[in-house]
């Protein structure tokens, strides 16, 4: 939390204690640098960065990081050039003292770091055209005379860094959609020889007897069923940058031929083969959705796609349409007609319309994006941007992800769940877990906005700690942590407030999250014992239906200081709802019992043998009231008991506060003789 007043002598001022996020103070300083850089990119400072963002700046800082009390003489230069640029500042400024002492801090940082990033940058350009990979044609010697921090970089200096990026980062296609796509066709070859013919004749001519005519009289047939597979859609690559589709036409039903055709051809130049009826095949008409993949440096605006069509014939894909000679030659009478279009504008009046000189000129722009050759700048959404020395780091640890500030309305609520916005960045879409204090958010509760925002729900009763520095609320709060798969945030501290009891708390009733129980005493009659005439057996006497608890929902005040075997269930006293049904029942007084807390429902839990012995109780009185009766009689069919007790914590100093549970529990006791 940061504290500001404008007025420090007033105490009443609201400025003086108002908190200050840590959101708006990345805010503030964001607008700040983006106000002094722009103060830097001014034509009366481009000689500040030749004259104090160079070389020697750059030495003098290395050398002090370099030893542990620096050198006089380099801290002497870095005041020498500080003093320099700030007599510029006030040269060129307005006479304002939020130009000279703010905003000129956050440019002189500027420069410091751009001086250093340059020096970096170069360092680096050397050691990438070393690869022996590269093939930038960049002479190293030349780097040393380069600046490529100026606003308003050389020529020379940007195509410099536009060949780093091509090495270093180079386009990558890494997946194509769709592959291919096949059309199924039902392929059906049928063959039939008849031998009559053959035999007929040597029979007739003699050379063979009637014996052997009858003997190879045969009829040969061959039929063959499949399924062809008609690639109508085949994608293909040629390097790590170079890709495209090929697009053929579906199966279509040939046209119908006349007799005259079809006598000729049969008769002269035998049956029509395959590549006759893929001439008689178009290619349908519409767009194809193609998709690609690329992988590509993050910090691009854009990415410029040179595109290539022609139309080949299916009979032989060699043989394309247009070719280079063609769109040269169809390039210059574009031209052409774009020279002519002025003196088709001084000759408009000649024309029965306006507007007809202008759809001409949109008509030639379109036969122009007809052309076989395009060229595509397409803009990249920008969904990180490295600045500094991330931007030649390398390997996954820069993938760990890092965690900036949270937003919210105080912090986090000790007796109610709290939603909370965490901004940081390189957070995993599959694989991110948040710890707050000792546990996990569920998954659940954790929805991730975006790879740098991530919202959680953090639930009540967290474990919190002290925090001596922060100046507001209870003094206490809570470390918050992201994990990846590449790694875990340093620790992000929130505060938490309401962590004390009040005294309205301290009084604030728990309540049944299980308001009624159903209960089913199996009893037996002993006609030889008179004073325990009636009973019912520990074992399959009770019967009680799922599930075997009772639950407690616990105010949110008191979550904060409810652990497991702190909480006990006491002055437990079971009463009859109707005392007409059963005159001689009187109220029980049962033992207390110990509770559990079920941390993911935040409330009191009375299960196991606890909960078993408490109806042992209720039912160990039922049946002495029961065998009470003067004169003896059988159970009534139904009773309802109201069970009423509170709830005994542990506070500070091992005291006991005991809260009284609101209402009471319905017990509902159904009595039934057991089977003979």
């Amino acid at each position: 939390r940061l504290i500001g007043s404008p007025d420090p002598e007033n105490k009443n001022d609201p400025f003086l204690t108002r908190p200050v996020h840590p959101g708006q103070v990345q805010q503030y300083v964001r607008q700040q640098l983006e106000e002094a850089y722009r103060l830097l990119k001014r034509p009366e400072y481009s000689d500040v960065w030749s004259e104090i963002a160079g070389d020697e700046l750059a030495k003098a800082i290395r050398n002090i990081h370099k030893s542990s009390d620096g050198n006089n003489a380099d801290k002497k230069t870095i005041s020498k050039f500080r003093e320099c640029f700030f007599n510029k500042l006030k040269q060129y400024g307005n006479a304002n003292w939020y130009d000279y002492e703010v905003r000129g801090v956050y440019a002189w940082a500027i420069l410091v770091h751009a001086t250093l990033l340059n020096e970096r940058l170069r360092s680096d350009i050397k050691r990438v055209l070393a690869d022996r990979e590269c093939s930038c044609s960049v002479d190293p010697e030349l780097l040393d005379y380069l600046d490529f921090h100026h606003p308003q970089p050389t020529p020379q200096a940007a195509e410099v860094f536009r060949e780093y990026v091509r090495c270093k980062w180079p386009i990558r296609v890494f997946a194509l959609d769709p592959v291919t796509q096949e059309q199924n066709i039902a392929d059906i070859f049928s063959m039939t020889r008849e031998m009559q013919l053959a035999v007929a004749l040597a029979f007739a001519t003699g050379q063979i007897n009637l014996e052997d005519a009858a003997k190879f009289m045969r009829r040969f047939e061959l039929d063959m069923q499949t399924v062809a597979l008609n690639r109508t859609v085949v994608a293909f690559g040629h390097g790590s940058d170079t890709f495209g589709w090929r697009f053929y036409p579906r199966v279509q039903t040939p046209d119908e031929e006349g007799n005259l055709t079809v006598a000729f051809r049969d008769l002269f130049l035998g049956r029509q083969g395959k590549d006759a009826r893929l001439k008689q095949q178009r290619i349908e008409p519409g767009m194809r959705e193609c998709a690609a993949l690329v992988v590509m440096p993050s910090f691009v605006p854009y990415v410029r796609f040179d595109a290539r069509g022609s139309w080949f014939k299916l009979t032989d894909p060699d043989h394309t349409r247009s070719d280079l000679e063609r769109s040269l030659r169809w390039s210059r009478l574009l031209r052409q007609l774009k020279d002519l279009e002025a003196y088709c504008y001084q000759e408009a009046d000649l024309y029965h319309s306006p507007h007809l000189i202008r759809q001409l000129r949109k008509r030639v722009t379109q036969l122009e994006r007809r052309l076989p050759l395009q060229t595509v700048d397409s803009p990249i959404p920008l969904a990180h941007l490295p600045c500094g020395a991330t931007l030649f780091a390398n390997g996954s640890a820069d993938l760990a992800p890092e965690l900036h500030y949270w937003v919210g309305l105080q912090g986090i609520n000790a007796q109610a769940d709290t939603d909370l916005i965490l901004a940081g960045a390189n957070f995993s879409v599959l694989e991110t877990r948040v710890i707050v204090g000792d546990r996990e958010i569920p998954q659940d509760n954790v929805q991730l906005i975006s790879r740098e925002i991530l919202r959680i729900r953090v639930p009540r009763a967290v474990a919190v700690q002290d925090a001596p520095n922060d100046v507001t609320g209870d003094g206490k709060g809570v470390n918050v942590y992201v994990a990846t798969p590449y790694g875990i945030t340093p620790k992000l501290f929130v505060p938490v407030f309401n962590t004390s009891t009040s005294d309205s708390c301290a009084t604030e009733p728990f309540t049944w999250a299980t308001p009624t129980q159903e209960v089913t005493y199996v009893w037996t009659k002993n006609e030889s014992n008179k004073e325990n005439l009636y009973a019912i057996a520990d074992t399959g006497g009770i019967k009680i239906p799922e599930s075997h608890e009772i639950r407690i929902t616990a105010p949110p005040c008191h979550l904060a200081r409810i652990t497991a075997s702190t909480a006990e269930l006491t002055g437990i006293q079971v009463e009859l709802e109707n005392a007409e049904t059963f005159p001689q029942f009187l109220s029980i007084k049962a033992n207390s019992r110990k509770l559990e807390f079920d941390a993911g429902e935040n409330q009191l839990v009375l299960r196991g043998t606890e909960f078993e012995a408490l109806h042992q109780d209720i039912k160990t009185a039922f049946l002495k009231r029961l065998n009470g009766q003067k004169p003896p009689k059988d159970p009534p069919g139904k009773v309802t008991l109201k069970l009423t007790a509170a709830v005994s914590l542990k506070v500070a100093d091992n005291q006991i506060q005991t809260v009284p549970v609101s209402d009471a529990l319905t017990i509902r006791v159904r009595t039934r003789h057991a089977s003979p």
